[in-house]
């Protein structure tokens, strides 16, 4: 697929000459073809075109409109195509309809916004997105989505999760959302956690990269220069799982949100067993035959489950 700044500029040109007097049924095979190509060409198209539309009912609404006529209308259009192109691209860059996007257990889909921002989604994620002019909001309704978010100073992006929001200009972060919790990790850049309704005494946190942020109803806590904890929370993207000396009750409830097949720890003494290292996320049952092999612990499984508990 093209760059989207090409297929917009294509648009703005093919709307151009069908303004023009001179447009021949050659141009309209042309135009044609040109939309069947690609998706995204009639989307840019179409947009484009709702555009020029509007700006010709404006027009007409302006004194002296109706002694204009349709021949010096069309060549005014048509002197007037780039700097309009460059204006729409400018000012009206992208347009997206209040799409919605979601992920199964062990789901992993990246996701191109209309306006050059990507999302990855996770497991058990659904999001909601509108992308149009002079406006950037996500709904993170559930599950954990990592945003790679394309600079635009004008039009901050917002991600609204539960209770709180999530605004930026341009950086690469994930947030997760489970009920009533949440949890922000930056990679790069900046972001402000607010909440959606302002408290007195909860005022905006400012997260830098290299930070975690754990929020819940009570407030919200800052964990400074984690960038190895960042790192082992965005590890799903490529497929994996990291711990570090973490609970065996703490990587079973992070297993248990890719598979399908749970883990149940049948004992506390399991539960707070520690391990480390890096997992497949989808391999529960290599996992858990590791559980065995290496701790000798007691792995049986009975349908969706396997159970683990201390070897009797």
């Amino acid at each position: 697929m093209k760059p989207y700044e090409n297929v917009e500029q294509e648009a703005a040109r093919w709307v151009s000459r069908a303004e023009a007097p001179e447009w021949s049924d050659a141009d309209e095979r042309g135009l044609q073809a040109w939309l069947m190509q690609d998706t995204a060409h009639r989307v840019a198209w179409l947009r484009l075109k709702s555009v020029w539309n509007r700006a010709d009912r404006l027009a007409a609404l302006r004194p002296g409109a109706a002694m204009a006529t349709r021949r010096s209308r069309h060549r005014g259009w048509a002197i007037a195509a780039g700097v309009v192109a460059a204006a729409l691209l400018a000012s009206l860059p992208w347009i997206e309809s209040d799409a919605g996007y979601s992920t199964g257990v062990g789901g992993h889909e990246s996701v191109a916004l209309a306006d050059g921002s990507k999302l990855e989604l996770n497991t058990s994620t659904r999001v909601r997105a509108q992308v149009e002019a002079g406006r950037r909001e996500v709904w993170l309704l559930r599950g954990e989505a990592y945003f790679d978010v394309k600079p635009d100073p004008a039009h901050p992006f917002v991600i609204h999760a539960g209770d709180h929001r999530i605004v930026v200009l341009g950086t690469r972060f994930s947030v997760r959302r489970e009920r009533e919790r949440f949890e922000v990790a930056v990679l790069e850049g900046r972001v402000r956690v607010e909440p959606v309704n302002p408290v007195p005494g909860k005022p905006p946190v400012i997260v830098g990269g290299g930070d975690l942020l754990y929020g819940k109803p009570a407030g919200m806590v800052v964990a400074s220069h984690a960038a190895d904890r960042v790192r082992r929370t965005l590890s799903w993207r490529h497929g994996t799982l990291e711990f570090d000396q973490s609970t065996l009750q703490d990587a079973a409830e992070q297993f248990n949100r890719y598979n399908r097949k749970q883990l149940v720890l049948v004992d506390d003494a399991t539960a707070r067993m520690r391990i480390g290292g890096s997992f497949d996320a989808n391999g529960v049952e290599a996992f858990s035959r590791l559980l065995a092999q290496a701790f000798n612990l007691k792995v049986e499984e009975r349908g969706d489950e396997i159970r683990v508990s201390q070897p009797h």
